[in-house]
């Protein structure tokens, strides 16, 4: 399965990502892309769309490149690293990665979410859904 993200996309975020002994991310970077891959299914497909239908190798990858990179930092990179100590600035990254994350991930929804309906391998200006922030679902 290959992620949304790679090693040198988390290396544009953080240069130093490499200096703390771990070679590559990709167990990380495939994990947070399952994790966004699933929020999208939840928080916009089933807005709409029965959950059986949800295909998500129809979705836009680069659309989800840094929710995914921010998510990876927040909930599986920073933490691998940590050593959970009052010191630990790795802790501080989390909180704030994981608040970029949010933020992307609310700002890819309000952006469109590009899915090619069908299956052409392009996105028409038809195949991109907006969710407005503003609604209150029930």
């Amino acid at each position: 399965m290959s992620a949304y993200a790679n090693d040198e996309d988390l290396v544009a975020i953080i240069p130093d990502i490499f200096d703390h002994g771990v070679e590559n991310f990709s167990a990380e970077l495939s994990r947070s892309t399952d994790d966004v891959k699933r929020r999208i299914k939840s928080d916009w497909w089933m807005l709409d769309h029965s959950p059986e239908n949800f295909d998500a190798t129809k979705l836009k990858a680069s659309e989800h490149k840094h929710t995914t990179v921010y998510h990876a930092l927040a909930y599986y990179i920073l933490p691998r690293l940590s050593n959970f100590t009052e010191t630990d600035s790795f802790q501080k990254q989390m909180t704030f990665y994981r608040d970029r994350y949010e933020e992307e991930f609310k700002a890819v929804l309000a952006a469109g979410i590009s899915y090619d309906d069908d299956g052409d391998g392009s996105y028409s200006t038809s195949e991109i859904d907006y969710v407005r922030q503003d609604r209150l679902y029930r």
